[in-house]
């Protein structure tokens, strides 16, 4: 099962004494912003960008990423485009001192600064109980890029820590990631991730602090590594899902179902102090970790997306193709196909069971607009195909 840390961090707010009950609320849609993830642009990036960039209130692009590792400093600088839009510097896992900041950072932060951003994101990979160090970063950023606004990124996980009131009261304002995935143990705890209760409670807990904020929604899946004995190596909402050595991937998807309840949950009822959604992160056609830019868009319309697929046919002479197609908006497995009037060969994984030719047990979703082709058939007319259960 998911491990949650909600109920932990209302009781730990509350105690602290964060904010007050029965605050003021807030309905109706709220404002949209979007994340690029990419420290290159693409073909694929630029073609999300031009078609759905303008529906969105902001697009926060990741600008910079730092790393240290083996006691050096690396600094990954994005092509990004930043006039006009958020900037996100991210800082990796920092072994050292969280006490005081290293002049990579202030000089990354005012680098960024110079191409002229709306405001700079923050976002660390610490643990809770580093954030009292962090606060002072914030505030020595915000002095190298004043008067450019600082926000925070903070992880749901951190709701607990006593010393996350002070790292947000530090900066300009903060964004709520509840898709920071709460890791298993075992590959016996995976299951879908978010949930709409949870993230229900996390953002009723944040609002407990009494600063605005925006709250940032997975669109994309994460990939858990497991070690071959099945115990935890790392959790990554980015990477490849091939496995490598030590490592077994295992894909946890953010459910459109569950994020489209949480957007219905806001939209009806929600603390005011919750001033908007944060998408993470724009769909491309190339993220093979990420929901499709329709799944997406059903998503912020209000609907549920549905795969949907269809059974068809193409004549190749004296052969006919046998392919499966996703005409719906959303990830879908392979169904089982029927067919009548011909002989049937299958490609790899796939086997035919009487008239029907049933997928492999590890088949990958069909992606929406996806087609596959899953064998030939020879025939002398009549050869019919269709989806079966």
């Amino acid at each position: 099962m998911r491990v949650s840390v909600t109920h932990t961090c209302v009781f730990a707010i509350l105690v602290a004494g964060c904010g007050s009950e029965g605050g003021e609320r807030a309905s109706g849609p709220l404002p949209e912003d979007a994340y690029v993830w990419q420290l290159e642009s693409t073909g694929d990036m630029r073609e999300a960008l031009q078609k759905v960039g303008p529906t969105f209130r902001e697009i926060a692009a990741l600008a910079a990423e730092v790393r240290w590792q083996d006691g050096k400093t690396t600094v990954a600088v994005s092509d990004a485009d930043l006039a006009g839009r958020g900037a996100v510097l991210h800082l990796q896992a920092f072994d050292g001192d969280p006490g005081a900041v290293t002049a990579e950072v202030v000089a990354a932060a005012r680098a960024i600064a110079a191409r002229h951003p709306i405001e700079l994101q923050v976002a660390f990979e610490a643990q809770p109980d580093q954030l009292g160090g962090f606060t002072s970063w914030i505030t020595a950023i915000r002095a190298a890029v004043a008067p450019l606004p600082v926000v925070v990124a903070a992880r749901a996980a951190w709701l607990s820590s006593p010393e996350l009131p002070g790292l947000v009261a530090a900066a300009d304002g903060w964004v709520l990631q509840v898709h920071s995935f709460a890791p298993p143990v075992t590959a016996a705890d995976l299951e879908p991730v978010p949930d709409s209760a949870g993230i229900a409670e996390e953002i009723e807990a944040a609002a407990r602090l009494g600063h605005p904020f925006r709250v940032a929604l997975p669109t994309h899946d994460y990939l858990v590594d497991l070690a071959p004995t099945g115990e935890l190596v790392g959790v990554r909402g980015v990477g490849p899902a091939e496995p490598t050595v030590g490592r077994v991937p295992q894909v946890v998807r953010s459910e459109p179902v569950s994020i489209a309840a949480v957007l219905d949950r806001l939209a009806a009822d929600r603390p005011a102090e919750c001033t908007g959604v944060a998408w993470f992160r724009l769909p491309t056609r190339s993220d093979p970790t990420a929901w499709q830019g329709v799944t997406l868009a059903e998503v912020r319309a209000g609907r549920v997306p549905r795969g949907h697929v269809v059974a068809s046919q193409v004549r190749r002479g004296a052969a006919v193709d046998v392919a499966i197609v996703n005409d719906g908006t959303d990830d879908i497995l392979p169904p089982p196909v029927g067919f009548t009037g011909g002989v049937v060969q299958t490609l790899v994984g796939w086997r035919v069971d009487g008239a029907v030719i049933r997928p492999p047990a590890d088949a990958s979703p069909l992606r929406p607009g996806e087609r596959r082709v899953i064998g030939f058939a020879r025939t002398g007319g009549g050869f019919a195909v269709w989806t079966a259960r």
